[in-house]
């Protein structure tokens, strides 16, 4: 989605952190362009790229607010306007920004509109970051002089950024892709993220992405249970992987190309995202939403010949229950007594 992204205009304002009665205090507003080139461009190209690429903490959401004045609104008078307009609409992305973080506790900071192109079709895009004010010290011969006032570093919990991209068909009305990049999307409890992409960008997560965590599911479930030259404990140890990338882990985010790196060694990884490609399942990092897994993670099931099968609490399968494979027969160790038979 942002192969090839070319960045044309930027334009910078800052908003401030509301006052102690939770007043808000107004934006600083340019009325100028930014006239940011050469190695400047590159390494802010760089940290848009690296943000939203498919590895990171970047979600596509759905778009919901459409209404006069919203952010959205503002972008699409925005893609293919002239200078004038352009930051005119970018002042008003500015202020819903400041509108949205209605706690004391929220920063202030920059906030950075800029457009382009992307994709090899170059389809044109809006992109806004608010960036905090980080601390540092520059080197001037041996000595260092102390700078608070430094933004888009290589630390990326430090900014967010939202990006529509006008995804234009020839005779249809024009549809956007929303990515937004924060790095508390990463979190199973994305509450810090959501004035950001749902109260200022007007965006929410996807209502598909229950289904598409079952269908990670079961197709990752599928290709661990059906690959061939490994050995059934390694098959095991994957499924129980599985699970715990599903259920335990605290990233709010899944993704094949993550799930392949974390957990396939070198000689299955491209064979899985083959698997993965084959049954359409998008490349793109999804929202983690077990809801319509919920039952199927409660308990682990291991089925043997002749119709016999184990079941196990899934959160204590790894640690009670040893299984080994020896040819034709399997070896299960059990560590617990017998209470009950039925």
């Amino acid at each position: 989605m942002v192969e090839n992204l070319q960045i044309n205009r930027v334009i910078i304002h800052k908003i401030h952190k509301r006052n102690m009665d939770r007043s808000m205090k107004d934006p600083e507003y340019s009325d100028a362009l930014s006239d940011i080139k050469g190695a400047g461009l590159r390494a802010f190209r760089n940290r848009v790229v690296n943000a939203i690429g498919s590895d990171s903490c970047s979600l596509e959401m759905d778009i919901f607010r459409k209404s006069e004045g919203s952010t959205f609104d503002c972008v699409k008078k925005s893609i293919d306007s002239d200078d004038e307009d352009f930051i005119m609409y970018s002042k008003q992305i500015a202020l819903n920004l400041a509108e949205s973080q209605t706690s004391k506790k929220l920063p202030g900071g920059i906030v950075i509109v800029f457009d382009g192109t992307t994709g090899e079709d170059d389809k044109p895009f809006i992109g806004v970051i608010k960036a905090e004010l980080q601390e540092g010290f520059k080197l001037e011969g041996l000595n260092l002089n102390f700078i608070d006032d430094l933004i888009l570093t290589k630390h990326q919990k430090f900014y967010k950024i939202g990006v529509f991209i006008n995804n234009r068909v020839e005779d249809k009305e024009d549809e956007y892709i929303a990515i937004v990049y924060d790095s508390n999307l990463n979190k199973s409890n994305s509450d810090a993220a959501s004035y950001f992409y749902n109260n200022f960008l007007g965006c929410k997560k996807s209502e598909s992405e229950p289904v598409l965590n079952k269908t990670f599911y079961i197709k990752t479930r599928d290709f661990i249970n059906d690959v061939e030259n490994i050995t059934s404990e390694e098959k095991l140890d994957l499924n129980y992987a599985l699970y715990s990338y599903m259920k335990t882990e605290k990233s709010g985010i899944i993704s094949v190309d993550n799930f392949a790196e974390n957990y396939f060694k070198e000689s299955l990884k491209a064979e899985y995202k083959n698997h993965m490609e084959k049954e359409n399942f998008p490349v793109r990092n999804i929202g983690k939403d077990t809801t319509l897994i919920a039952n199927i993670l409660k308990s682990r099931r291991i089925n043997f010949t002749d119709d016999i099968q184990l079941v196990a609490p899934s959160e204590k399968f790894k640690d009670i229950i040893k299984v080994e494979a020896n040819g034709n027969e399997t070896v299960v160790t059990i560590s617990g007594s017998i209470v009950k038979q039925i």
